[in-house]
């Protein structure tokens, strides 16, 4: 519902940003990458506005579309795997990650602080601790 209800358009990217950054979700954004979503995620229109660069209804195709049987394919993941998540997301929570080492024994986890879209709250964090899992992965293989 709140997907559908999206804002989708700014009388400016200045009005776009105090919006959005007075959002939960974009809250706590890193500056850089909050800078890489109004430069790439909204767009001039015609009538002098910006708009977000995508339509709310594919996030909307998003939910709606995801497996809701998931958790039956993690057994079968065939290639070496890095779970990270959020420690304060309400997406993918401790229960979940317990459930996930429970189909996956072998995988490796990591929690970061922040919430459901931590990448974008702490990207250099989230990068550097995805290349040291691809270095390890690499040097065993």
């Amino acid at each position: 519902r709140r997907a559908r209800r999206r804002r989708r358009a700014w009388p400016s990217r200045e009005a776009a940003a105090a919006h959005l950054r007075s959002r939960p979700l974009f809250a706590a954004w890193h500056p850089d990458a909050f800078k890489g979503y109004l430069e790439e995620g909204l767009l001039p229109s015609s009538d002098g506005q910006v708009v977000l660069a995508y339509p709310p209804e594919w996030e909307v195709h998003i939910f709606v579309n995801v497996p809701h049987d998931a958790w039956r394919f993690v057994p079968r993941i065939p290639v070496p795997t890095l779970v990270v998540r959020g420690a304060s997301t309400d997406t993918f929570t401790a229960d979940s990650e317990a459930r996930f080492r429970r189909l996956k024994p072998d995988a490796h986890f990591a929690v970061i602080p922040g919430g459901h879209l931590f990448p974008m709250e702490r990207p250099e964090e989230t990068a550097a601790l995805v290349r040291e899992w691809l270095t390890r992965i690499l040097r065993e293989t």
